[in-house]
């Protein structure tokens, strides 16, 4: 063993002349099992026996499997920055309690997906598109989700029940077409939704109501999801009902 002592003004210094390359090695029954190198442009590295390992650049950025880390995105972000050639990622490992080990990959085939190590299932992927599959490997459209009993979307209201009165919404879903082929142009038309909402106030027995909008062939009032109207719901009681609100002598 070596002990090295030291105050705050007395402390080893590791002097490399010339050429980047190793500072420090360590040997464990003679047998080299790593090092800590000077690299390029004032990075220091912790390399494996085997040669790899990681880098820490003058701005705190690490790199695992390169020795540049890169700020990709502002240049100015503190990064942690690893490559490789097949698959690139880290595993987020909750040992106590129900916790899971997730792992987030980086592939080859253009796709970020999170695993499941524990169910050996892949639960989310981005690929190289921008589509995102939630139980699917290979999204066909912007967002798919896939599962074994029929995949569900759940849209909900989080505010407290006592607070759901009549009109209060609890999903909702919009559709629109915007021009954004300039900074100028931001304009949005072909408005339309569908949202369900309570008819009554919160009981155990809350009434509930399907509504459908549309939009009309008029100007849009300069808002990002317009103002369309509402042509048809399905009320709590099945009734459906076109362009009224309420059921009468006639519905559909």
């Amino acid at each position: 063993s070596i002990y090295l002592a030291y105050n705050s003004t007395d402390f080893p210094n590791f002097n490399r002349v010339g050429s980047d390359g190793e500072l420090i090695r360590f040997r464990k029954d003679g047998t080299v099992v790593g090092s800590i190198s000077s690299v390029s442009s004032g990075k220091i590295g912790l390399f494996g026996s085997g040669g790899t390992g990681a880098v820490i650049d003058s701005s705190g950025n690490v790199g695992i499997g390169t020795t540049s880390p890169a700020n990709l995105i502002s240049g100015t972000e503190t990064t942690l920055h690893i490559v490789n050639s097949n698959v690139a990622s880290i595993n987020l490992d909750a040992t106590g309690g129900s916790g899971r080990t997730y792992v987030i990959l980086s592939t080859a085939s253009g796709k970020l997906s999170v695993f499941d190590d524990d169910a050996n299932d892949t639960r989310l992927t981005l690929d190289s598109s921008g589509n995102l599959g939630i139980g699917e490997t290979n999204p066909l459209s912007k967002v798919h989700i896939e599962d074994t009993t029929g995949a569900t979307l759940t849209l909900g209201n989080s505010q407290s029940p006592n607070d759901v009165v009549n009109g209060t919404v609890f999903g909702r879903m919009n559709f629109y077409a915007s021009d954004r082929s300039s900074p100028t142009n931001n304009v949005t038309g072909g408005v339309a939704r569908i949202e369900a909402i309570g008819t009554g106030t919160y009981s155990n027995t809350s009434p509930s109501a399907l509504l459908f909008y549309t939009h009309n062939n008029t100007a849009n009032d300069g808002t990002v999801l317009g103002n369309p109207t509402e042509r048809m719901r399905i009320d709590s009681s099945g009734n459906v009902l076109v362009g009224k609100t309420t059921a009468a002598l006639a519905t559909v």
